[in-house]
Formats: structure tokens, C-alpha cells, sequence
């Protein structure tokens, strides 16, 4: 996933690794590493990925850094994800849902009225309980009153 050395990914610098990081994600990166390493809670974001084909993946990384015995970090076990495929999914979430506000905004989609009446004759002149909508019989679709 980082396109390191299999010497690298069996324990090589940081710097290897940071060499795949999107540019504009190194900062928070750096960030996120220094906060780790000074109160030595796990360490948990979600950055860029560039491949060597120029493709940009979004990852999810957790994990933490061990230290040694005299402080300086050693090994950092954790696992990372590939979560390109559900930032996608959230990308085009966001703008259909951007686009059917900018619809319902618009007005473009109005509710219809109707108006709804009840005939007035039904059998021996009492009100037919059946309603006319928009000028037709409710249950035979006739015009009428």
C-alpha cells in the first residue's frame, strides 16, 4: 500500500513510509505522530496515499508506537485500511443530497393541490359520502357533480 522496500516494511524509517503520504496531509500526519509519541495514546486519522500510477487512496490508520527502554520509538504495530471505496460513496452521497436540496429549494417540485368535495346528491337527496377530486367522481372517475 506504501510501495516500500519488503526491508522497509520489516522495520525501516518512518521516512519511507511518509514518501506516500499526499503532500497536503503530511502536516496533520506529522501532527498526529508527535501527539502520539508525547502522551503515548494510540494514534488513530485518515489521510491521502499517493501510488506510484499517480492514483490518490484514502486510508484509515490506527495502531500505536512502542518505545524502547530508552524512550525512543521502536516498533509501531497497527493496521491501516483502504477506505477509498466508502470516501467515493460519501462524496456522491453528499451531492446527490446537495442536488435534490437545490431541487426542493428551487420550487421547481411544487405539491399539487386538489380540491376535494363531496357530491350533493346522493340517494332520496342526502350528500353522497363519496368525494369528487378536481371535478370527478371519486370512485367511477366520471365528470360530475
Amino acid at each position: 500500500m506504501f510501495g516500500v522496500s519488503e526491508r522497509d516494511a520489516k522495520g525501516g524509517p518512518l521516512e519511507a513510509y511518509l514518501d506516500a503520504f499526499h503532500p497536503d496531509d503530511l502536516a496533520t500526519v506529522h501532527a498526529n505522530i508527535a501527539d502520539s509519541l508525547a502522551t503515548g495514546k494510540p494514534y488513530q486519522y485518515q489521510f491521502r496515499l499517493r501510488h506510484r500510477d499517480g492514483a490518490i487512496r484514502h486510508i484509515h490508520g490506527r495502531g500505536k508506537i512502542d518505545v524502547d527502554a530508552n524512550g525512543k520509538p521502536a516498533w509501531t504495530p497497527g493496521v491501516v485500511l483502504d477506505i477509498t471505496q466508502q470516501k467515493l460513496a460519501e462524496e456522491a452521497r453528499l451531492r446527490t443530497e446537495f442536488q435534490f436540496r437545490t431541487i426542493i429549494d428551487s420550487n421547481v417540485l411544487r405539491p399539487r393541490h386538489q380540491r376535494i368535495q363531496e357530491s350533493p346528491g346522493g340517494p332520496q337527496g342526502k350528500r353522497n359520502p363519496v368525494p369528487h377530486i378536481g371535478g370527478k367522481h371519486a370512485a367511477t372517475g366520471l365528470d360530475g357533480q
